[in-house]
């Protein structure tokens, strides 16, 4: 990792921890999306998603006859990679009154967490934006078994490791007749395995009576290296995707803790992201 010095007494151990405790869940995160396509990318980069369709014309075996070609177009789209800031002051009133360390550990944490929440939040939103793909099904397991048939038609013999969402209500009736053990990575929590096949997460995020199945080939995650804000003085991860560094906030009578972040994910191919509704 990174180094840097103290500032004006506040101790580098506070930039250690936070910056320790985010890399170990990035890398239960990584462990979790890892066949995924992991991307490191300088702040401002753009990836382009993929929307292919066309026509695909039969093989021409007229000797002398004119092939007709097959068309397609791409309307996928282009995503740019930002990074988030965010900070947290911790009075003078809470250094006096549970000492330094505490008082920062105390907010460093509850920051922490809602980062992760935040960067969860935004990986639901970007994976599903723009999916095509559809199934139907009269309950949980019908809905997924409808999903991963689609999902399995849309990769076509390409590499497929399935992956389903859903919130935790909607899994609930299945939760309570299977046997499964729950695992969490980066605030999220999953179960391997699931039907004999896949992964499925659960998250707040995916709507109701809803199940979302993709391809974990199909996920590009992008990660902000940062490495370049060296002249900020900030401690950084090894990857460069976290930053973080507390300062005197004298106009504030506090000590303020600044972390920025720049994870996102998305489809690569909008058709390989089913979303499958339980009719019942």
């Amino acid at each position: 990792m990174a180094t840097t010095t103290n500032h004006a007494g506040i101790s580098v151990v506070a930039d250690y921890d936070f910056v320790g405790k985010f890399e170990r869940n990035l890398d239960k995160l990584r462990e979790l999306f890892s066949a995924s396509d992991w991307r490191r990318l300088v702040p401002g980069q753009t990836i382009r998603s993929h929307a292919i369709a066309g026509t695909f014309q039969a093989a021409q075996t007229t000797p002398g006859a004119a092939v007709t070609p097959s068309s397609y177009a791409d309307t996928g789209t282009l995503q740019p990679l930002t990074f988030n800031r965010w900070s947290v002051l911790t009075p003078v009133e809470d250094v006096m009154q549970y000492g330094r360390d505490e008082a920062i550990l105390r907010n460093d944490d509850a920051l922490l967490k809602d980062i992760q929440k935040s960067t969860v939040a935004g990986i639901m939103t970007s994976i599903s934006a723009g999916a095509t793909g559809s199934a139907l099904g009269e309950n949980f397991q019908q809905a997924a078994a409808a999903a991963w048939a689609e999902l399995g038609t849309a990769c076509d013999n390409e590499r497929c490791t399935p992956v389903f969402f859903a919130n935790y209500k909607t899994a609930s009736d299945y939760l309570a007749t299977a046997n499964v053990t729950v695992q969490t990575a980066f605030g999220l929590t999953y179960l391997s395995n699931f039907m004999g096949i896949a992964t499925l997460i659960l998250d707040v995020n995916v709507p109701d009576d809803k199940i979302w199945a993709t391809a974990a080939e199909n996920i590009i995650i992008a990660t902000a290296d940062l490495r370049g804000v060296a002249e900020f003085d900030m401690y950084l991860e090894d990857d460069g995707v976290i930053a973080v560094a507390h300062r005197e906030a004298m106009s504030n009578g506090a000590i303020a803790t600044h972390a920025w972040v720049g994870i996102k994910a998305f489809p690569m191919f909008a058709n390989r992201f089913i979303v499958a509704s339980i009719t019942a």
